[in-house]
């Protein structure tokens, strides 16, 4: 009777772990205030439409940072509203809740900041998958044309030269609980047959 009754829990615990690691993770705890296009504008360092064409991580440069990682999109523009020049440009972005993370292949309508000398964007910026950038593009007009370049700058290349695979830290932590409550269900059951 008891045994079935610790049995009847840890497959319960085993469930809830396992219903933790397949439920939905996108949230957004990220609060901010929207600026309307032409303010962000006059606020944004950059502000273009372009496709990611490569998407690279790397650690974050600054003393704040940690350690933490950051994504490198590399993107091709296509149009610029203010201060691109170049064809291909570089905008970082952070994890978190108010990060904003780019897909290989897709367009986007993007608005930076500068920090410590480079392109930064979230998801407070109004950056926006390029499909839903309707108002933005009514707002602002025809951006100017960006003549295309054949490659990266050598600077800019260096960036990818050590690419760092990305992990996926909540899956991490799910399958090391689901292998704690393994190892500790074998334990129980281990200690019970030497009594």
């Amino acid at each position: 009777m008891r045994k079935a009754m610790v049995h009847k829990v840890l497959l319960s615990l085993l469930f809830f772990i396992v219903s933790l690691s397949i439920a939905p993770k996108m949230s957004f705890a990220c609060w901010c205030t929207k600026l309307d296009p032409k303010a962000e504008l006059d606020r944004a360092e950059e502000v273009f439409s372009g496709n990611v064409i490569e998407i690279g991580y790397e650690q974050e440069n600054s003393e704040a940072s940690m350690g933490t990682s950051r994504r490198a999109n590399v993107f091709e523009v296509d149009q610029a509203w203010k201060g691109v020049e170049q064809s291909r440009t570089i905008v970082y972005s952070n994890g978190g809740s108010c990060g904003f993370m780019f897909e290989e292949g897709k367009s986007y309508m993007v608005y930076t900041y500068d920090k410590n000398g480079e392109s930064y964007t979230n998801f407070c910026n109004r950056t926006v998958e390029l499909s839903q950038a309707g108002e933005d593009i009514k707002a602002l007009g025809n951006g100017r044309e960006i003549e295309k370049q054949s490659r990266l700058e050598a600077a800019e290349a260096e960036t990818f030269g050590n690419k760092e695979q990305e992990y996926d830290t909540e899956l991490l932590v799910d399958l090391l609980s689901v292998a704690a409550f393994a190892l500790t269900v074998w334990a129980v059951q281990r200690r019970r047959r030497k009594r």
